[in-house]
């Protein structure tokens, strides 16, 4: 498997789009590996929580029960005693990327109701814990 062009990002981008596409390789990536019977993809969404939006829409936002600070993925897959996997992508270490309190109390909040809720820097990592979580390979 070719290494998802996204190890091309040029430094000159800002770290949001850098964190854009290093989510996107990640989700490529989730529908290559096989889970069960079926992909990794298949259990995996987004929470479109970023972005700036317009009075109406940030009224409906929160009306519809958005909530500031909650992980960008969710994979509901339960494993190794966790409830699901919850991940906060950032951009890999190196860019400016930081946590902010209300990402850091819902990494708290989940993990304390069962979840195994984490911060990811970067394709790399955030592929790596997935591995781990999911005992991918494991058994090869």
């Amino acid at each position: 498997m070719r290494e998802l062009d996204l190890l091309r990002i040029s430094t000159k981008k800002k770290p949001r789009e850098i964190e854009t596409s290093e989510q996107a390789a990640l989700i490529e990536w989730s529908w290559l590996v096989r889970f069960k019977d079926g992909k990794v993809g298949e259990y995996i969404t987004h929470v479109p929580n970023e972005g700036k939006r317009g009075g109406k829409a940030q009224s409906d936002f929160k009306k519809l029960g958005g909530s500031k600070g909650y992980p960008d993925l969710i994979i509901d897959i339960a494993a190794g005693g966790y409830h699901g996997l919850r991940i906060e992508m950032k951009s890999p270490r190196g860019f400016s990327s930081s946590v902010s309190k209300e990402q850091k109390e819902w990494i708290e909040r989940l993990s304390e109701q069962g979840y195994l809720a984490v911060i990811c820097y970067g394709f790399e990592e955030a592929k790596q814990v997935i591995v781990d979580y999911l005992g991918i390979g494991k058994d090869e």
